[in-house]
């Protein structure tokens, strides 16, 4: 019985012989595209344009394999040398003085330098394998978390007061090391893909427990109201710009968010009817206890709900180590709510279901009245 051998075939890219162009002019063929190279760079086992799968059309990059390395080496010298080239010197396109420019295909580079078609320059570079492809994938995307979780830290620094810092002074060590431990719990969520900073909620940690819900929220809106007018009206100017640009409104209704913003600017140079709109804002206050019994004791701390990123931010520059809210032994410790993405996604799907649930039932209520 004769025993097939296996043989592992390496890639095309695996040898080195492969070049990656983009900015392949659209009009041209494989064929023209091969005599070009061949031309200038010696002799090509293949050459093959990526299409696209939707339209069929030319995506403008093509993948050639050489036959020697040697071509190879011409092809990146070649690219170095055009490099070289528009790295120094001044160009003129359309009439217009052009150094440095980063649209290298639109400016004239001399034939005899890179890979040129009709005066349009062709970009090459060594062909990568999957792996090498994958790394720099995955450098991509922890680049974009490491991005997104120095933004988010950049919201906790706002209101962070750690020991050795000079605005900690005056605070006791138990609510030091509170800040402590919750400033590590935010770092290890916040490198966890599945949390998220939700700018719209507040979490109000060291809350006496005698306080209930309705108290803390009153608290809050005494605190507000305690702002000068300059003050005031510059936060109106926020909460409308944000309003405006619509990136951070959390309203669902968007009628509601229209008459707020029209409220806003009609009575943007009045403080006291500001503070109303303000408190129209603030969606709900909870203090978390031990259970769902509204007589069971607190937890210490509370989730406020605001429609406003700029108010949920005044808030917390307000209430974070006010030793004026509660004591000067027990100051609230303010902070941007993290959400697990996870549970949010199911209580949305929970809420629609039931919506529908209910949809259901009352038509049936009318058929049956009809009926």
């Amino acid at each position: 019985m004769i025993k097939r051998t296996s043989h592992k075939t390496s890639s095309d890219t695996d040898e080195g012989r492969t070049i990656f162009l983009r900015n392949v002019p659209f009009e041209m063929s494989e064929l023209s595209l091969k005599e070009l190279i061949e031309r200038k760079f010696g002799e090509t086992l293949y050459v093959k344009m990526v299409f696209s799968k939707l339209t069929q059309l030319p995506k403008g990059v093509a993948f050639i394999k050489f036959k020697d390395t040697e071509s190879v080496e011409k092809v990146l010298e070649g690219e170095k040398t055009a490099d070289k080239y528009y790295n120094s010197h001044v160009f003129r396109h359309k009439g217009n003085t052009i150094k440095d420019s980063k649209n290298f295909s639109t400016l004239i580079l001399p034939p005899e330098i890179g890979i040129q078609f009709n005066g349009r320059r062709i970009f090459a570079h060594l062909a990568l394998n999957r792996s090498e492809i994958a790394i720099i994938e995955n450098k991509k995307v922890s680049k974009n978390i490491s991005d997104k979780f120095c933004q988010s830290l950049d919201l906790f620094k706002k209101g962070l007061l750690l020991p050795g810092m000079k605005e900690a002074e005056g605070i006791s060590n138990h609510d030091l090391r509170l800040r402590e431990n919750s400033w590590k719990e935010i770092k290890i969520k916040m490198k966890n893909p599945n949390y998220e900073i939700n700018r719209f909620r507040l979490c109000i940690r060291n809350i006496p427990t005698k306080i209930n819900s309705s108290e803390l929220k009153e608290i809050i809106i005494q605190e507000i109201s305690k702002m000068c007018g300059p003050a005031v009206i510059n936060l109106a100017n926020e909460i409308v710009s944000e309003f405006e640009k619509s990136e951070y409104s959390s309203f669902s209704n968007k009628f509601n968010s229209r008459k707020i913003l029209i409220d806003l600017k009609q009575n943007i140079n009045s403080p006291k009817k500001c503070m109303l709109i303000f408190k129209r804002l603030i969606n709900k206050v909870n203090i978390i206890r031990e259970n769902s019994l509204k007589s069971s004791k607190s937890r210490g701390f509370a989730f406020v709900n605001t429609n406003s990123f700029s108010l949920s931010n005044a808030i917390l520059g307000i209430l974070n180590n006010n030793p004026k809210i509660f004591t000067s032994e027990k100051r609230p410790i303010v902070e941007f709510a993290i959400e697990d993405k996870r549970a949010l996604f199911i209580q949305k799907r929970r809420t629609k279901n039931n919506f529908k649930r209910h949809e259901r039932k009352t038509d049936d209520k009318r058929i049956t009245q009809i009926s």
